[in-house]
Protein backbone atom coordinates (compact mmCIF):
# COMPACT_ATOMS: atom_id res chain seq x y z
CA UNK A 1 0.00 0.00 0.00
CA UNK A 2 3.12 2.33 0.83
CA UNK A 3 4.43 1.72 -2.42
CA UNK A 4 1.28 2.01 -4.36
CA UNK A 5 0.49 5.67 -2.95
CA UNK A 6 4.12 7.21 -3.46
CA UNK A 7 3.71 5.62 -6.77
CA UNK A 8 0.14 7.76 -7.12
CA UNK A 9 2.01 11.12 -5.75
CA UNK A 10 4.44 10.73 -8.27
CA UNK A 11 2.45 9.72 -11.03
CA UNK A 12 0.08 13.09 -10.40
CA UNK A 13 3.02 15.26 -9.84
CA UNK A 14 4.15 14.33 -13.04
CA UNK A 15 1.35 14.55 -15.09
CA UNK A 16 0.72 18.80 -13.36
CA UNK A 17 4.02 19.80 -14.69
CA UNK A 18 3.40 18.17 -18.21
CA UNK A 19 -0.15 18.89 -18.70
CA UNK A 20 -3.13 20.86 -17.67
CA UNK A 21 -2.76 23.66 -15.78
CA UNK A 22 1.28 23.48 -15.23
CA UNK A 23 1.11 23.23 -11.09
CA UNK A 24 3.52 21.90 -9.51
CA UNK A 25 3.86 20.66 -5.68
CA UNK A 26 3.64 23.28 -2.99
CA UNK A 27 7.16 22.88 -1.12
CA UNK A 28 5.44 24.46 2.39
CA UNK A 29 3.06 21.22 2.11
CA UNK A 30 5.46 18.45 1.29
CA UNK A 31 7.43 18.29 4.97
CA UNK A 32 6.64 14.44 5.59
CA UNK A 33 8.11 11.55 4.83
CA UNK A 34 5.20 9.49 5.24
CA UNK A 35 3.05 8.58 2.04
CA UNK A 36 -0.10 8.98 3.78
CA UNK A 37 0.29 12.45 4.79
CA UNK A 38 2.01 13.32 1.25
CA UNK A 39 -1.65 11.88 -0.31
CA UNK A 40 -3.27 14.10 2.12
CA UNK A 41 -1.46 17.25 1.20
CA UNK A 42 -0.84 16.03 -2.75
CA UNK A 43 -1.57 19.16 -5.20
CA UNK A 44 -4.27 17.37 -7.61
CA UNK A 45 -4.87 20.01 -9.66
CA UNK A 46 -6.75 19.18 -13.10
CA UNK A 47 -3.90 17.10 -15.00
CA UNK A 48 -5.34 16.79 -18.41
CA UNK A 49 -4.41 19.13 -21.60
CA UNK A 50 -8.05 19.65 -22.00
CA UNK A 51 -8.78 21.74 -18.94
CA UNK A 52 -11.98 19.99 -18.74
CA UNK A 53 -12.53 18.54 -14.91
CA UNK A 54 -10.90 22.56 -13.99
CA UNK A 55 -13.01 24.03 -16.17
CA UNK A 56 -16.28 22.38 -14.55
CA UNK A 57 -14.77 23.63 -10.90
CA UNK A 58 -14.56 26.89 -12.25
CA UNK A 59 -17.82 27.41 -13.32
CA UNK A 60 -18.76 25.34 -10.21
CA UNK A 61 -17.72 28.22 -8.34
CA UNK A 62 -18.76 31.20 -10.04
CA UNK A 63 -22.32 29.61 -9.30
CA UNK A 64 -21.77 27.81 -5.61
CA UNK A 65 -20.16 30.00 -3.28
CA UNK A 66 -19.55 32.30 -0.68
CA UNK A 67 -20.65 35.47 -2.55
CA UNK A 68 -23.57 33.80 -4.39
CA UNK A 69 -25.66 31.55 -2.50
CA UNK A 70 -26.86 34.65 0.33
CA UNK A 71 -27.95 36.50 -2.77
CA UNK A 72 -30.06 33.98 -4.00
CA UNK A 73 -31.72 32.84 -0.67
CA UNK A 74 -32.16 37.15 -0.67
CA UNK A 75 -33.88 37.01 -4.26
CA UNK A 76 -35.91 34.34 -3.28
CA UNK A 77 -37.20 36.35 -0.09
CA UNK A 78 -38.16 38.96 -2.46
CA UNK A 79 -40.09 37.54 -5.06
CA UNK A 80 -42.76 34.89 -2.53
CA UNK A 81 -44.70 37.50 -1.16
CA UNK A 82 -45.52 37.71 -5.20
CA UNK A 83 -45.76 34.10 -6.02
CA UNK A 84 -46.10 31.54 -3.23
CA UNK A 85 -49.48 32.79 -1.71
CA UNK A 86 -50.81 35.39 -3.94
CA UNK A 87 -54.19 34.04 -4.97
CA UNK A 88 -54.67 31.50 -1.72
CA UNK A 89 -56.63 32.42 1.67
CA UNK A 90 -55.98 28.43 2.92
CA UNK A 91 -54.18 28.56 6.26
CA UNK A 92 -52.15 25.58 5.66
CA UNK A 93 -50.86 26.65 2.23
CA UNK A 94 -49.48 29.92 4.37
CA UNK A 95 -48.23 28.45 7.19
CA UNK A 96 -46.08 26.49 4.37
CA UNK A 97 -45.01 29.74 2.64
CA UNK A 98 -43.78 31.19 6.32
CA UNK A 99 -41.98 27.97 7.14
CA UNK A 100 -40.32 28.51 3.51
CA UNK A 101 -39.20 31.69 5.01
CA UNK A 102 -37.74 30.64 8.17
CA UNK A 103 -35.88 28.22 6.82
CA UNK A 104 -34.31 30.58 4.46
CA UNK A 105 -33.52 33.02 6.73
CA UNK A 106 -32.18 30.42 9.44
CA UNK A 107 -30.35 28.87 6.22
CA UNK A 108 -28.67 32.70 5.91
CA UNK A 109 -27.72 33.15 9.39
CA UNK A 110 -25.67 29.95 9.10
CA UNK A 111 -24.09 31.09 5.87
CA UNK A 112 -23.13 34.04 7.19
CA UNK A 113 -21.77 32.07 10.58
CA UNK A 114 -19.40 30.00 8.15
CA UNK A 115 -18.32 33.09 6.21
CA UNK A 116 -17.14 34.79 9.39
CA UNK A 117 -15.62 31.85 10.90
CA UNK A 118 -13.09 30.15 8.09
CA UNK A 119 -11.47 33.19 7.43
CA UNK A 120 -10.06 33.14 10.92
CA UNK A 121 -9.45 29.75 10.59
CA UNK A 122 -7.41 30.13 8.45
CA UNK A 123 -5.30 32.31 10.46
CA UNK A 124 -4.96 29.98 13.32
CA UNK A 125 -4.41 27.09 11.68
CA UNK A 126 -1.86 28.94 8.65
CA UNK A 127 -1.78 26.04 6.56
CA UNK A 128 -0.84 26.88 2.92
CA UNK A 129 -2.63 25.74 -0.26
CA UNK A 130 -1.20 22.92 -1.80
CA UNK A 131 -0.87 24.36 -5.44
CA UNK A 132 1.93 26.53 -6.87
CA UNK A 133 0.66 27.26 -10.66
CA UNK A 134 2.41 28.65 -13.24
CA UNK A 135 1.86 32.02 -13.91
CA UNK A 136 2.53 33.60 -17.63
CA UNK A 137 2.54 37.37 -16.74
CA UNK A 138 5.00 37.03 -13.67
CA UNK A 139 6.53 34.16 -15.32
CA UNK A 140 7.02 32.61 -11.72
CA UNK A 141 4.82 30.19 -9.82
CA UNK A 142 2.27 31.49 -7.26
CA UNK A 143 -0.81 30.30 -5.30
CA UNK A 144 -3.54 30.04 -7.34
CA UNK A 145 -5.97 31.35 -4.81
CA UNK A 146 -6.87 35.10 -4.76
CA UNK A 147 -8.55 34.59 -1.23
CA UNK A 148 -5.68 33.91 1.02
CA UNK A 149 -2.83 31.76 0.80
CA UNK A 150 -4.22 29.48 3.58
CA UNK A 151 -6.54 27.06 2.83
CA UNK A 152 -7.10 24.75 5.90
CA UNK A 153 -10.19 24.12 6.19
CA UNK A 154 -12.20 24.51 2.78
CA UNK A 155 -14.60 27.19 2.88
CA UNK A 156 -16.51 26.19 -0.28
CA UNK A 157 -16.82 22.57 1.25
CA UNK A 158 -17.70 23.70 4.48
CA UNK A 159 -20.45 26.06 2.73
CA UNK A 160 -21.56 23.59 0.18
CA UNK A 161 -22.15 20.64 3.12
CA UNK A 162 -23.96 23.05 5.12
CA UNK A 163 -26.63 23.44 2.73
CA UNK A 164 -26.51 20.34 1.37
CA UNK A 165 -27.72 18.78 5.01
CA UNK A 166 -30.25 21.23 5.07
CA UNK A 167 -31.58 20.57 1.84
CA UNK A 168 -31.25 16.48 2.23
CA UNK A 169 -32.88 17.00 5.94
CA UNK A 170 -35.51 19.42 5.40
CA UNK A 171 -36.41 19.80 1.41
CA UNK A 172 -35.07 16.28 -0.15
CA UNK A 173 -32.66 13.51 0.36
CA UNK A 174 -31.47 12.78 -3.30
CA UNK A 175 -30.98 16.64 -3.84
CA UNK A 176 -29.10 17.05 -0.58
CA UNK A 177 -26.92 14.51 -1.17
CA UNK A 178 -26.13 15.38 -5.15
CA UNK A 179 -25.41 19.01 -3.88
CA UNK A 180 -23.42 18.15 -1.21
CA UNK A 181 -21.76 14.94 -3.24
CA UNK A 182 -21.40 17.46 -6.10
CA UNK A 183 -19.74 20.09 -4.47
CA UNK A 184 -17.14 18.46 -2.49
CA UNK A 185 -14.13 17.80 -5.27
CA UNK A 186 -14.47 21.05 -6.90
CA UNK A 187 -11.58 22.36 -5.04
CA UNK A 188 -9.33 19.81 -5.79
CA UNK A 189 -9.19 19.88 -9.93
CA UNK A 190 -9.23 24.02 -9.43
CA UNK A 191 -5.94 23.85 -7.37
CA UNK A 192 -7.40 25.52 -4.77
CA UNK A 193 -7.33 22.93 -2.03
CA UNK A 194 -5.48 19.66 -0.95
CA UNK A 195 -7.73 16.60 -0.33
CA UNK A 196 -7.18 16.99 3.52
CA UNK A 197 -8.78 20.38 3.70
CA UNK A 198 -11.48 19.40 1.81
CA UNK A 199 -12.14 16.15 4.30
CA UNK A 200 -12.28 18.71 7.39
CA UNK A 201 -14.09 21.32 5.64
CA UNK A 202 -16.63 18.38 5.42
CA UNK A 203 -16.36 17.73 8.74
CA UNK A 204 -16.89 21.25 9.99
CA UNK A 205 -19.66 21.42 7.99
CA UNK A 206 -21.37 18.62 9.47
CA UNK A 207 -20.77 20.19 12.77
CA UNK A 208 -22.00 23.04 12.19
CA UNK A 209 -24.92 21.62 10.59
CA UNK A 210 -25.64 18.74 13.79
CA UNK A 211 -24.80 21.84 16.21
CA UNK A 212 -27.24 24.91 15.03
CA UNK A 213 -30.12 22.79 14.09
CA UNK A 214 -30.24 21.15 17.43
CA UNK A 215 -29.84 23.71 19.60
CA UNK A 216 -32.09 26.80 20.66
CA UNK A 217 -32.56 29.65 17.85
CA UNK A 218 -31.28 32.11 20.27
CA UNK A 219 -28.09 31.01 20.89
CA UNK A 220 -28.02 31.90 17.11
CA UNK A 221 -27.38 35.59 18.70
CA UNK A 222 -24.43 34.44 20.73
CA UNK A 223 -22.61 32.02 17.65
CA UNK A 224 -22.56 35.58 15.95
CA UNK A 225 -20.86 37.46 19.16
CA UNK A 226 -18.53 34.40 19.69
CA UNK A 227 -17.11 34.70 15.87
CA UNK A 228 -16.87 38.17 16.18
CA UNK A 229 -15.00 38.08 19.46
CA UNK A 230 -12.69 35.41 18.21
CA UNK A 231 -12.12 36.36 14.45
CA UNK A 232 -10.79 39.89 16.12
CA UNK A 233 -8.44 38.36 18.87
CA UNK A 234 -7.13 35.79 16.11
CA UNK A 235 -6.68 38.46 13.32
CA UNK A 236 -4.56 41.02 15.65
CA UNK A 237 -2.99 38.10 17.28
CA UNK A 238 -2.00 36.21 14.27
CA UNK A 239 -1.02 39.52 12.06
CA UNK A 240 1.90 39.87 14.73
CA UNK A 241 3.33 36.83 14.31
CA UNK A 242 3.48 37.30 10.95
CA UNK A 243 3.85 40.71 9.64
CA UNK A 244 4.70 40.48 5.84
CA UNK A 245 1.76 38.23 5.29
CA UNK A 246 -1.88 39.79 3.57
CA UNK A 247 -4.71 39.44 5.91
CA UNK A 248 -7.30 41.45 3.30
CA UNK A 249 -9.00 37.88 3.17
CA UNK A 250 -10.59 38.99 6.81
CA UNK A 251 -13.25 40.88 4.72
CA UNK A 252 -15.12 37.42 3.94
CA UNK A 253 -15.14 37.49 7.95
CA UNK A 254 -16.32 41.01 8.32
CA UNK A 255 -19.06 39.87 5.70
CA UNK A 256 -20.12 37.06 7.27
CA UNK A 257 -21.06 39.16 10.35
CA UNK A 258 -23.02 41.67 8.17
CA UNK A 259 -25.02 39.10 7.11
CA UNK A 260 -25.94 37.36 10.20
CA UNK A 261 -26.78 40.97 11.22
CA UNK A 262 -29.45 41.16 8.49
CA UNK A 263 -31.11 38.33 9.11
CA UNK A 264 -32.13 38.62 12.38
CA UNK A 265 -33.55 42.25 11.43
CA UNK A 266 -35.52 40.85 8.59
CA UNK A 267 -36.56 38.06 10.97
CA UNK A 268 -38.11 41.11 13.11
CA UNK A 269 -39.50 42.44 9.93
CA UNK A 270 -41.07 39.25 8.58
CA UNK A 271 -42.41 37.54 11.95
CA UNK A 272 -44.30 39.85 14.92
CA UNK A 273 -42.75 39.86 18.41
CA UNK A 274 -45.08 36.99 20.14
CA UNK A 275 -44.26 34.42 17.16
CA UNK A 276 -39.99 35.38 17.59
CA UNK A 277 -40.44 34.48 20.91
CA UNK A 278 -42.52 31.13 20.57
CA UNK A 279 -39.73 30.09 18.64
CA UNK A 280 -36.73 31.24 20.03
CA UNK A 281 -36.29 28.65 22.93
CA UNK A 282 -36.64 25.70 20.38
CA UNK A 283 -34.24 24.26 17.87
CA UNK A 284 -35.17 24.11 14.29
CA UNK A 285 -35.48 20.66 13.84
CA UNK A 286 -38.35 21.44 16.80
CA UNK A 287 -40.03 24.21 14.95
CA UNK A 288 -43.25 22.55 12.99
CA UNK A 289 -45.69 23.27 10.54
CA UNK A 290 -48.28 23.74 13.44
CA UNK A 291 -45.99 27.02 14.78
CA UNK A 292 -47.03 28.77 11.61
CA UNK A 293 -50.70 28.76 11.91
CA UNK A 294 -50.18 31.37 14.08
CA UNK A 295 -50.87 33.81 11.56
CA UNK A 296 -53.51 33.51 8.56
CA UNK A 297 -54.49 34.93 5.36
CA UNK A 298 -55.55 38.20 4.92
CA UNK A 299 -58.33 39.65 2.25
CA UNK A 300 -57.17 42.77 0.87
CA UNK A 301 -60.09 45.65 1.52
CA UNK A 302 -60.77 46.26 -1.74
CA UNK A 303 -61.20 42.44 -2.35
CA UNK A 304 -59.43 42.90 -5.28
CA UNK A 305 -56.32 40.32 -4.20
CA UNK A 306 -55.66 38.44 -1.40
CA UNK A 307 -52.44 38.22 0.07
CA UNK A 308 -50.37 36.82 3.29
CA UNK A 309 -49.93 39.14 6.10
CA UNK A 310 -47.13 38.42 9.09
CA UNK A 311 -48.70 41.55 9.79
CA UNK A 312 -47.49 42.38 13.96
CA UNK A 313 -50.11 41.48 15.69
CA UNK A 314 -52.16 39.50 13.39
CA UNK A 315 -53.35 36.38 15.41
CA UNK A 316 -55.71 33.24 15.26
CA UNK A 317 -57.45 31.40 17.10
CA UNK A 318 -54.04 29.56 17.90
CA UNK A 319 -51.97 32.51 18.72
CA UNK A 320 -52.23 35.66 21.05
CA UNK A 321 -55.01 38.17 20.15
CA UNK A 322 -54.93 41.58 18.59
CA UNK A 323 -56.20 44.90 20.04
CA UNK A 324 -55.61 46.37 16.50
CA UNK A 325 -57.13 43.35 14.84
CA UNK A 326 -56.45 42.07 10.76
CA UNK A 327 -55.14 44.12 8.99
CA UNK A 328 -52.33 44.26 5.50
CA UNK A 329 -49.16 44.40 6.50
CA UNK A 330 -47.01 43.26 2.90
CA UNK A 331 -46.23 46.88 1.84
CA UNK A 332 -44.60 47.85 5.09
CA UNK A 333 -42.69 44.64 5.30
CA UNK A 334 -41.77 44.86 1.39
CA UNK A 335 -40.42 48.33 2.14
CA UNK A 336 -38.71 47.59 4.75
CA UNK A 337 -37.03 44.40 3.59
CA UNK A 338 -36.01 46.61 0.41
CA UNK A 339 -34.57 49.29 2.91
CA UNK A 340 -32.35 46.69 4.86
CA UNK A 341 -31.73 45.06 1.89
CA UNK A 342 -30.00 48.61 0.55
CA UNK A 343 -28.03 49.09 3.53
CA UNK A 344 -26.68 45.77 3.17
CA UNK A 345 -26.03 46.41 -0.29
CA UNK A 346 -23.56 49.32 1.11
CA UNK A 347 -22.20 47.75 3.90
CA UNK A 348 -20.80 44.92 1.76
CA UNK A 349 -19.55 46.90 -0.90
CA UNK A 350 -17.73 49.35 1.58
CA UNK A 351 -16.10 46.29 2.92
CA UNK A 352 -14.99 45.24 -0.58
CA UNK A 353 -13.68 49.00 -1.15
CA UNK A 354 -11.95 48.84 2.26
CA UNK A 355 -10.44 45.21 1.19
CA UNK A 356 -6.90 46.52 0.34
CA UNK A 357 -6.51 48.27 3.35
CA UNK A 358 -7.84 45.91 5.87
CA UNK A 359 -3.95 44.65 5.98
CA UNK A 360 -2.94 47.72 6.37
CA UNK A 361 -5.51 48.68 9.51
CA UNK A 362 -4.34 45.07 11.20
CA UNK A 363 -0.93 46.16 11.35
CA UNK A 364 -1.66 49.45 12.59
CA UNK A 365 -2.87 48.23 15.84
CA UNK A 366 0.54 46.20 16.49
Amino acid sequence: MRSFILFCVSFVSFLHTTWGLNCIQNPAMMNSTNPFVELWNLCMADPFETNIWSSIGFQLQQWFSTDTYPLYIVTILFFMPFTFWRNSNDSDYVSRGNSIRLHLLFLLMRIGLVMSTIPWLWAAVREARPCLCYDAVSNKYIIPNQDSQWGMPSGQVAMSTLIGLHLAQFVSVPAGLVFTVGMIPVGLPTADHSLGQIIVGFVFGIIVHVYSTRTPLLLRFFDMIAALIAGLVCFFVVKDQNKYDDFSFSTTFLEGIAWQLYTMIILAVIFDTEFIRLILKKSFVAVHIVDFLYYQPVQDPDNSIKLFSSSKGLSTSQGPSSSEGPYLQFPSEFKWLTFYTIILLIILCGLRIMTPYLDGALALNL
